[in-house]
């Protein structure tokens, strides 16, 4: 064994730049001139058969990249599910956490550059077991710039909008839902602008007018099965339509076999809503079910409003306030 152990250190002393060499050139060839490619027929393939062709993935290039840390990244990328329309990418970079992987817990890195004119940034971990010895996972999630045009036409909504959306939210999830989620989450809208369209209501055709507002601010967590409301800001003062928003509501999810879906309960609304003169004339049918929460103001017209409900689709009821 000695013998063995001095020969290791013989082939070390005296090959040293022989052995760098040999590990330079195998890192060299791994990143940089191994044809990955040539892979991106493979890899679509493999990921539509491992999914039981329930997504299709298609991309242009594949390569390694260092930044934000080691990881595979894909250029302009299409991707096909039977749950959402079809997305598009400028590129997709994926890492895994090495750590996760030595550790047993696992974890990942999904950047989406160019994703509805903006980034998309999601990770996951798993976090430590609840008491029902359940991995308890940890996401978040982050988006930078997004459109909400592209938001409007990638769900078809009846209405058009436009502004640049910023968020994020932390939630530790119990995939089994056994537990509900729960984390915090923020949400900033700059720009935010409403061309003239109408929409149809089972009163028929309403027609919306132009609105734009500066901002929107939007702070809350959920816990519980509550989405707790903490600030909710709309424009400001210098807008036609400018106000705030506390409450919470009741989201809980169930999970079936592999489909999850969100159960909304009860809920309490408290709104502190003012709107310009001209723009209320405009606005006035949207707002009847109000009415009771209506003041006037040498600008125009002020709701302050208590909206409450028992959710399952049985109707709201509004009372006035004096603050929220």
């Amino acid at each position: 064994m000695n013998k063995v152990v001095a020969e290791l250190r013989n082939v070390l002393r005296f090959h040293k730049s022989k052995i760098a060499w040999l590990l330079f050139s195998m890192m060299a060839f791994l990143f940089i001139l191994f044809p990955y490619g040539d892979l991106g027929g493979w890899v679509a393939t493999k990921v539509t058969q491992w999914t039981d062709n329930q997504v299709y993935l298609q991309f242009e290039d594949l390569g390694f990249s260092f930044k934000p840390q080691l990881g595979v990244e894909m250029e302009d990328v299409f991707l096909q599910t039977p749950f959402l329309p079809a997305l598009k990418m400028d590129s997709l970079f994926a890492a895994p956490s090495f750590l996760g992987l030595v550790t047993f817990n696992p974890a990942f890195t999904l950047i989406a550059e160019g994703f509805w004119g903006g980034s998309v940034h999601f990770s996951s971990s798993g976090s430590k077991k609840n008491e029902r010895e359940v991995l308890v996972h940890r996401f978040k999630l982050s988006l930078e710039e997004v459109a909400l045009g592209k938001i409007q036409e990638f769900f078809e909504l009846p209405f058009s909008f436009q502004g640049k959306l910023l968020g994020s939210t932390h939630l530790a999830v119990d995939l089994e839902f056994g537990e509900q989620p729960q984390g915090d989450l923020s949400m900033d809208v700059v720009g935010f602008r409403m061309p003239p369209s109408s929409i149809d209501t089972q009163m028929g055709p309403v027609t919306l007018p132009h609105v734009e507002v500066s901002q929107v601010s939007v702070r809350g967590r959920l816990n519980q099965g509550e989405l707790f409301i903490e600030e909710a800001q709309l424009g400001s003062s210098k807008d036609q339509l400018y106000g705030e928003i506390k409450g919470k509501w009741g989201v809980s999810f169930r999970r079936k076999g592999t489909e999850v879906s969100p159960i909304f309960g009860a809920y309490e609304l408290k709104i502190d809503l003012n709107v310009a003169q001209a723009l209320h004339k405009e606005m006035e049918l949207l707002f009847f079910l109000m009415d009771s929460c209506k003041n006037t103001t040498t600008t125009g017209v002020r709701y302050l409003c208590k909206i409450s409900g028992t959710g399952g689709g049985r109707p709201p009821r509004f009372s006035s306030i004096n603050s929220i």
